[in-house]
């Protein structure tokens, strides 16, 4: 290769890093471009892990929330999630929220058993804790909710 080639290479590289600047934009403007995103959807679905490690004091605690999400506008929803305790694996525990459109109901597969829920907000907000945050922030801003 020669000289003038390379030169013309480096010359290249460096215009094209100059045109890939990042966009001079504020956090408020990233997530309410993420809001009008999710507004703008009439579905939503989406499979994910969360992993969790908490220092309690000295105590360890890691746990793996698997998650299934199906959200549908205006207020249909299944969320179901199994969760580990990452030191005692043979502890379990699975829950679901969901709602036909006319009911909110939260399962827990702990005691085996579900119950009717007065509210979507009151639903999805009281499954947080027990979901390892699945049904918090993807669904308050899907429905435009606060949860």
């Amino acid at each position: 290769m020669t000289k003038t080639k390379m030169i013309m290479i480096a010359v290249g590289i460096i215009m094209l890093a100059t045109n890939v600047v990042a966009e001079d934009i504020t956090p408020d403007e990233i997530f309410e471009k993420v809001k009008a995103a999710y507004e703008s959807m009439q579905t939503y679905q989406s499979n994910g892990v969360i992993i969790s490690e908490i220092d309690a004091g000295g105590r360890q605690m890691n746990t793996e929330t698997t998650f299934s999400i199906l959200l549908k506008k205006p207020n249909l929803y299944l969320i179901s999630w199994t969760q580990k305790n990452r030191s005692m694996l043979d502890m379990v525990q699975s829950g679901a929220v969901w709602s036909d459109g006319s009911q909110p109901y939260l399962y827990m597969g702990m005691i085996n058993a579900y119950s009717a829920i007065e509210s979507d907000e009151m639903a999805l907000g009281g499954a947080t804790g027990i979901s390892g945050g699945a049904t918090l922030t993807v669904p308050a801003l899907f429905f435009a909710c606060v949860c």
